[in-house]
């Protein structure tokens, strides 16, 4: 693509209501709290796990976000956006309610892997309609933006245990590849 037409693009996906609205929405999500660390301090504080032990968490969530990904590429087609997005609400307001039987390790290892699918099938709905409200040439820089903004993130963060931290960047990059996955599965 010429950088005429991409300017092009940009321009035009500048001027719909419909990339605004997605744009919001996107913003929304990533703005949205979560609480690792309270979830960090509750893992090695209260259940004495390791310090190691909430990294490989965030791996068995990441490999549920992939499971997540594949089935979302398998059913969307079958779905309206509208209810796909619907559907997302309420499996992220659901899969919170996931942490109230995280007890023990075995109940952590489950509660991370099905949180991982639910993430995935939460998100990658909002990542649909990115995709939709955003003109052919540009859907990459779309996809871009995102990967600076949780860059940006995780270097503007402050925090006072450099672990927790550290944690968050891994919480970060898990959500990219996820979200990452489930783009070029999509296509």
């Amino acid at each position: 693509i010429s950088t005429a037409a991409f300017g092009r693009d940009v321009r035009a996906a500048f001027s719909k209501k419909s990339f605004w609205a997605a744009a919001a929405l996107v913003f929304l999500f990533d703005i949205a709290p979560g609480f690792e660390t309270p979830l960090y301090y509750y893992q090695t504080q209260d259940l004495k796990f390791s310090n190691e032990w909430p990294g490989w968490l965030q791996l068995i969530s990441a490999a549920g976000g992939i499971v997540g990904a594949i089935f979302f590429s398998m059913v969307c087609s079958r779905f309206s956006l509208k209810s796909t997005l619907r559907a997302g609400v309420i499996i992220s307001a659901l899969s919170s309610l996931l942490f109230y039987f995280y007890r023990d390790p075995i109940s952590a290892v489950v509660v991370s892997f099905v949180s991982g699918i639910a993430i995935a099938l939460a998100f990658l709905p909002v990542l649909d309609l990115a995709a939709r409200a955003t003109p052919g040439g540009i859907a990459c820089a779309g996809f871009a933006r995102q990967g600076r903004e949780a860059t940006a993130q995780i270097n503007v963060q402050r925090r006072d245990d450099h672990k927790v931290a550290q944690d968050q960047a891994t919480q970060h990059l898990s959500s990219l590849l996820r979200s990452s996955a489930s783009c070029a599965a999509a296509w």
